[in-house]
């Protein structure tokens, strides 16, 4: 496994970037004392919060300000229309077409809550596949942290196997072997 990928926690607890890490890494083997240096990074992320509380505290925002997009009722989400694949394409050519023709319009059709609506459309779109995006990573980034936890458990467990202590690690084994079936 490679440096980066064994390193994952760190580097998300400190919070520094790809382009940070390489040059940090190269300052590292410079350095003597790096093993203290990380230690007292890692107390310093612990004694300040963890970034997750900082992302937690923005997602928590971002559902505040987005709250309006999730202000209809189950039955009133059922009447509503679906745009389908090409749903947005033919909102826009529509909207093309109406500024373009505006005589024919009703006379009651707001076109310019109809611009407004197309706007936010379009911008809902690029920050949906934005946070797809993001989503994935996440779920990426769990699985790899998860499989480095889970081959650690494996180690402890093979540890405490071989180590033959009898300080009640026979119940522990029996729970390790019933939760891994």
């Amino acid at each position: 496994m490679s440096e980066s990928k064994a390193n994952l926690v760190e580097i998300f607890r400190s919070g520094e970037s790809r382009a940070d890490r390489g040059n940090q890494s190269v300052n590292r083997r410079a350095s003597n004392g790096e093993e203290s240096e990380a230690r007292g990074a890692r107390k310093a992320d612990s004694d300040s919060g963890s970034p997750l509380d900082d992302v937690r505290k923005a997602v928590t925002e971002l559902q505040q300000r987005f709250a309006f997009l999730d202000e209809y009722t189950v039955g009133e989400a059922c009447l509503m229309y679906r745009m389908g694949e090409g749903g947005r394409s033919f909102v826009e050519r529509a909207l093309e077409f109406a500024e373009q023709n505006e005589r024919i319009l009703p006379r009651s059709f707001d076109l310019d809550s109809f611009r407004r609506e197309v706007a936010l459309l379009r911008d809902l779109g690029a920050l949906a596949d934005e946070l797809r995006g993001l989503a994935e990573g996440i779920s990426s980034g769990e699985g790899a942290i998860g499989s480095q936890a889970f081959a650690k458990a494996l180690i402890i467990q093979r540890a405490a196997q071989m180590g033959n202590a009898d300080d009640g690690l026979g119940e522990v084994l029996k729970d390790w072997a019933d939760s891994r079936s």
